[in-house]
């Protein structure tokens, strides 16, 4: 068996908020199909509507098995990129008080997740509107 949601104190099925991931792409980890479900608050019945947000530390490969599926079941998705460039911005502020490039961040942190597909046009296109997609990575694009 896997993880399962929670329960408050009368034992009542609590929805799951939020799935953070930090496993290799290797491991082609996925939800559980209970978490799929309508309400998403593990076996049993739920009343609380739930789509939980999915972060995924990965960021090669973008297209995990988990943020697949994710973006499948309709839930938003922050993918291991944006969890990197988001954390590089925020040290390079610490460290120098100064405003981080976030945009030439943004390019750089694409422009090498594309590069591991130059013989795969498809997978490469696939993966572009994948990150056009999100509004965060617009600046990327400009």
């Amino acid at each position: 068996g896997g993880a399962e949601g929670g329960a408050d104190a009368e034992g009542a099925a609590l929805p799951v908020e939020v799935v953070i991931s930090t496993l290799p792409a290797a491991a082609e980890f996925e939800l559980p199909a209970w978490l799929l479900r309508p309400g998403g608050s593990g076996p049993g019945p739920s009343s609380v509507p739930a789509v939980p947000a999915v972060l995924d530390a990965v960021y090669k490969p973008p297209l995990t098995s988990l943020v697949r599926q994710a973006r499948e079941a309709g839930f938003p998705v922050v993918p291991g990129a944006t969890m990197l460039v988001e954390q590089g911005v925020e040290q390079s502020q610490l460290w120098t008080g100064r405003t981080a490039p976030k945009r030439l961040m943004l390019k750089a942190v694409l422009r090498n997740v594309l590069a591991g597909y130059e013989a795969e046009a498809a997978e490469a296109a696939e993966v572009e509107a994948f990150f056009r997609s999100l509004p965060d990575w617009a600046p990327a694009f400009e």
